[in-house]
């Protein structure tokens, strides 16, 4: 057996190379002997059978085991299941995870909408996907898949009843969830976490203080990872060449969904934008959104004077996100199509009203957040009382000149 790399901790427990104690990950007891030996007893019997680890190392010091038991890769399971941009935003500690214990197991529990974020993430082995509609109908199945996946932590990125309860559902002995977990959801935790320092943080920095909760360590903060690959691009290349593009050409993109009302500018002036810059910077302009967005893609080019490309359902997911990779710049609200942009690299004005962009909204310097100081927002309203004005007072020429800003700046 090739040595295995392990730690002693100055109270005597061992932590295998996955950072679990083995009490906790495999039923084991572990009795320290002395500085430099531990006897493992291994199964949960009256009489288990005994192996002896002998180490190279004292107490609080790296050691190696010599000789003994085969310690199995880490099972954790992560738990998030909406909404799209949500799951971009935690989608880090996917790869947090992945860095720590690289021959882990890493699977992730999803509702059917947001799989696609996740599905096809290399820091993942396995995707479960929890039904929206007869959730609890689905449980029984759901639970039986967990199961026999055998995972020995679960991490719930949601905190919510029902992920919380899918948490516990899994089998995992180690249930990590944060400690301002709403609706009674924190029951269900073997750990809790404190996963916002403030209320103003951003919520990747929370997401990952859960991951460093099971382990994980990073010298760099990772990444969001939004998947696609050649057959997306290729597809998105016949797109485009259908409606005229050519290499080299500006393209900027005008998403006017925000997802919900109060959080869109409004398509009058995103065609005011869209003519702005195609006549300031001769870009093309593409107007993006899924099919249920039809209706207000059709207000913005009623309302635009010059051409554009209209791509409003004609892509998926994943295919957005490689249409948002050749583009220059995108231009939107706080949206799942905001996040995928990010994902996939593309410089980002983000047009933010209601909600808070310290806490959601794009954190690398390449990209823009575009609000206005209003002492009302953010805000909570489903409908705004006192006429939108967070979004009605944003000027077309205000986001105009940011845009050029940006688009004048080296990539």
């Amino acid at each position: 057996m090739s040595d295995t790399k392990g730690f002693l901790a100055t109270d005597g427990s061992g932590v295998s190379p996955h950072g679990r104690n083995f009490d906790a990950s495999l039923n084991q007891v572990v009795h320290p002997r002395g500085d430099r030996q531990f006897v493992i007893r291994m199964g949960k019997g009256k009489q288990p059978a005994k192996a002896r680890l002998v180490v190279e190392a004292s107490q609080g010091e790296e050691l190696y085991l010599l000789s003994g038991i085969t310690i199995p890769p880490m099972r954790i399971l992560i738990v998030k299941l909406s909404a799209i941009g949500d799951c971009l935003l935690a989608s880090p500690v996917a790869q947090a995870l992945r860095q720590t214990y690289p021959d882990a197991h890493i699977g992730w529990v999803v509702h059917p909408h947001c799989a696609p974020v996740v599905r096809g993430n290399p820091n993942l082995n396995q995707i479960h996907i929890l039904p929206r509609k007869k959730l609890f109908w689905s449980l029984p199945a759901v639970t039986r898949e967990l199961r026999s996946a055998n995972y020995d932590i679960a991490i719930d990125l949601q905190g919510l009843f029902k992920s919380g309860l899918v948490t516990r559902l899994s089998g995992a002995k180690r249930r990590i969830g944060p400690i301002e977990a709403r609706e009674g959801a924190t029951r269900f935790y073997t750990e809790r976490v404190l996963r916002g320092l403030s209320a103003k943080e951003h919520v990747v920095p929370g997401y990952l203080r859960l991951a460093a909760a099971a382990g994980a360590t990073w010298d760099v903060e990772p990444e969001m990872h939004m998947p696609f690959g050649n057959s997306e691009r290729s597809m998105v290349g016949d797109l485009l060449a259908s409606y005229g593009v050519v290499e080299g050409d500006k393209l900027i993109v005008l998403n006017p969904s925000a997802g919900k009302a109060i959080k869109q500018w409004g398509p009058k002036k995103f065609a005011a934008t869209g003519d702005a810059l195609a006549s300031r910077l001769g870009a093309k302009i593409l107007i993006t959104g899924a099919p249920a967005d039809r209706e207000l893609a059709d207000s913005l080019l009623a309302e635009a004077k010059s051409p554009m490309i209209d791509l409003t359902g004609k892509t998926n997911l994943n295919q957005l996100a490689a249409l948002f990779s050749r583009v220059d710049l995108f231009i939107g609200g706080d949206t799942g199509p905001m996040h995928i942009a990010q994902a996939a690299g593309t410089r980002v004005l983000a047009l933010f009203g209601p909600t808070d962009p310290t806490i959601l909204g794009p954190r690398h310097p390449r990209h823009r957040i575009h609000t206005l100081a209003l002492s009302c927002a953010p805000c909570r309203h489903r409908e705004c009382p006192i006429g939108h004005l967070c979004l009605e007072n944003m000027a077309a020429g205000e986001v105009v000149e940011l845009a050029a800003q940006m688009l004048a700046e080296p990539t």
